[in-house]
């Protein structure tokens, strides 16, 4: 009666596990295929989504007590390496996170020479397991990545039916669901098991993968080689490759977004508001590339007017000048004669502070330089040589020359290139002009006193100050 007793609670405690475990696996695959279709007014889901189906098969190696080595197995007299095959069906919960169902179905075997035994069965595997992707862990979801590495674990159950027999003669030693000296089949054992491992994923497209998985399985038995040793529990191994296809791919954002038309075939309604402001920027966008045409078409018209006036100015220098009595007239002394008059007339027109007489508002005499540049263009040394003139007309006149820059530059840069850009118009008129150097003093402004906006050409340029 007590035997009895205790054999009918360990199995009533065993149909209790076993029940927990199952609830727990539907409990699993129930969640993992509600999480794609929560909020379905915003989502347009379809069942499929994110779900892909793996057929596998491989080598299946036992490790356990009735075993030669424990490192590799061996294949003469019985062979250690048995073949299985498999499905797995998952569901992708994330970039990083996918739950597994697998069925796996084989053989297992093992021979222990130093005892003259082995033993062969056939095993059933069914269980649920996650997958962790290291790699979109690591560096982030890319959906065109072509490998992928990650770790499993899981839990689930095996089925086996196990029989011993002896090495060389095949005598009947003892089993585990045969009957009859292993000749009757009986019902198969179950145990829990526990399989975890790693495996790597090679993607061909956003459809189609090879992968190549290597999972170990601890179960809950030390009988499966039907051989009580000295560990209580049994481990086997599944070393396989896999064709994966996956239905109704969606990769990063798309899990969690579904597209316009999609939503629309699904009965949602899509804010009204959004879409106008979305309208309102395309607009505004095409009014901006627009104006940005149009005052293309004006830059081009301006410097084709430029060129045209070059090329005028150009013929009017090669054409030879005479005045009304037929005498060539020096052209260059008239510019500078007309220089003359015309600082003149600007320093009598324009004090400033009861002081001193700006030249340079109207900039007819500004010397102007190219960016980041303070080498003085040809086409300025004729100003510089008018205010030779200037100066040597009145030899009690000093000037100051003032530098200035735009604002594309770092202010201390700025300083340091007006400087030099005052200092080269000063070294020209003392080397090539004669004037006296004490009658010239340098400032430099920087980037402070800008004629007009912040990157004019204009601001790039030395002014005479009277003194």
């Amino acid at each position: 009666m007590l035997y009895a007793f205790r054999f009918f609670t360990s199995t009533k405690q065993y149909i209790i596990m076993k029940t927990k475990i199952t609830l727990l696996i539907w409990i699993a695959l129930f969640t993992a295929s509600s999480l794609s279709a929560q909020d379905s007014g915003r989502e347009s889901y379809k069942l499929p989504d994110n779900w892909s189906i793996n057929a596998n098969f491989g080598s299946s190696l036992f490790w356990g007590d009735l075993r030669v080595y424990d490192i590799y197995p061996v294949s003469n007299y019985e062979n250690e390496r048995k073949w299985a095959y498999g499905v797995i069906i998952g569901k992708r919960l994330s970039p990083v996170f996918e739950i597994r169902g697998q069925l796996l179905n084989g053989k297992l075997s093992g021979t222990k020479r130093t005892e003259k035994q082995y033993f062969n069965a056939d095993i059933f595997e069914y269980n649920l397991h996650t997958t962790i992707d290291f790699v979109n862990l690591i560096y982030g979801y890319n959906p065109d990545r072509k490998l992928n590495f990650y770790g499993s674990v899981g839990i689930g159950f095996v089925d086996f039916r196990s029989v011993k027999r002896q090495l060389g003669t095949n005598k009947y030693l003892d089993s585990r669901g045969w009957s009859a000296n292993g000749t009757v089949k009986e019902k198969r054992t179950t145990e829990t098991v526990i399989p975890f491992g790693f495996g790597a994923k090679y993607n061909f497209d956003r459809r189609f993968s090879v992968t190549g998985d290597v999972m170990w399985r601890a179960a809950n038995t030390d009988l499966i080689d039907v051989t009580k040793g000295g560990s209580k529990y049994d481990m086997y191994s599944y070393i396989s490759l896999g064709v994966t296809y996956r239905f109704n791919f969606r990769g990063g954002n798309d899990m969690y977004k579904a597209d316009k038309s999609s939503k629309a075939k699904a009965g949602y309604t899509p804010d009204p508001a959004l879409y106008n402001k979305i309208d309102s920027l395309n607009n505004r966008v095409k009014a901006v590339e627009d104006k940005a045409n149009t005052l293309d078409d004006k830059s081009r018209e301006l410097e084709n007017k430029v060129k045209a006036l070059e090329k005028e100015n150009q013929e009017l220098k090669n054409r030879p000048v005479q005045d009304v009595s037929g005498q060539k007239v020096d052209i260059e002394k008239l510019k500078r004669e007309i220089t003359l008059e015309v600082i003149d007339s600007m320093s009598r027109i324009m004090p400033k502070n009861n002081q001193s007489v700006i030249i340079s508002p109207y900039m007819q005499f500004s010397v102007f330089f190219d960016v980041n540049k303070y080498i003085i263009k040809d086409s300025e040394k004729d100003k510089v040589a008018a205010i030779a003139e200037y100066l040597k007309k009145d030899k009690g006149l000093k000037m100051k020359l003032i530098g200035h820059a735009d604002q594309s530059g770092a202010p201390k840069y700025n300083e340091w290139l007006t400087q030099k850009r005052a200092e080269a118009v000063r070294d020209m008129l003392v080397n090539e002009f004669g004037i006296e150097k004490e009658r010239l003093t340098v400032e430099s402004r920087g980037q402070s006193d800008p004629f007009s906006g912040k990157y004019y050409d204009i601001n790039r340029r030395v002014d005479f100050l009277k003194q």
